[in-house]
């Protein structure tokens, strides 16, 4: 969340498009940004009926970034079940394995997770709440970055 030039708490997931799935049995608000203009696409995600939204990067792990990494991430269907099964499952699987640890203990290895779409692979980075950097949480910072890609 972030606050806007009228001093109004925005969950910048709301300009993301965003549809309720499915995955293992677990209802999810699923969002992610629609057209690429960067070298990595957010998607977000959190238990339906929960407060919380967890963020997350894309990153192309293979190509050129300034000439690939577009090309790459626009071409994925992000409403494919198999896509967003991937991204959810690795999410999940990214916050159980620093669930319970202590700050000073994750690195930013344990916030990430490669996969596979599509034949290409991918970088799957979680943007915590409470790893700081420079004094301001990833979530909050990747949230800046993406007020300006989006119009809200």
């Amino acid at each position: 969340m972030y606050t806007d030039s009228r001093d109004e708490t925005i969950d910048i997931t709301e300009s993301l498009t965003s549809k309720v799935v499915e995955v293992a049995s677990q209802e999810y608000v699923y969002s992610y940004e629609d057209k690429v203009v960067a070298t990595d696409r957010v998607f977000a995600f959190k238990e339906k009926f929960k407060p919380d939204t967890n963020l997350f990067q894309l990153v192309p792990n293979e190509g050129e970034k300034n000439i690939d990494y577009q090309k790459f991430l626009n071409s994925l269907d992000m409403e494919d079940s198999e896509v967003y099964e991937e991204l959810i499952n690795a999410g999940e699987n990214i916050m159980k394995g620093v669930e319970g640890l202590d700050i000073s203990e994750i690195s930013f290895k344990d916030l990430e997770e490669k996969i596979e779409i599509g034949g290409r692979k991918f970088s799957v980075i979680y943007a915590s709440p409470s790893v700081e950097i420079a004094g301001i949480s990833m979530k909050e910072n990747l949230e800046k970055k993406l007020r300006g890609r989006v119009a809200v």
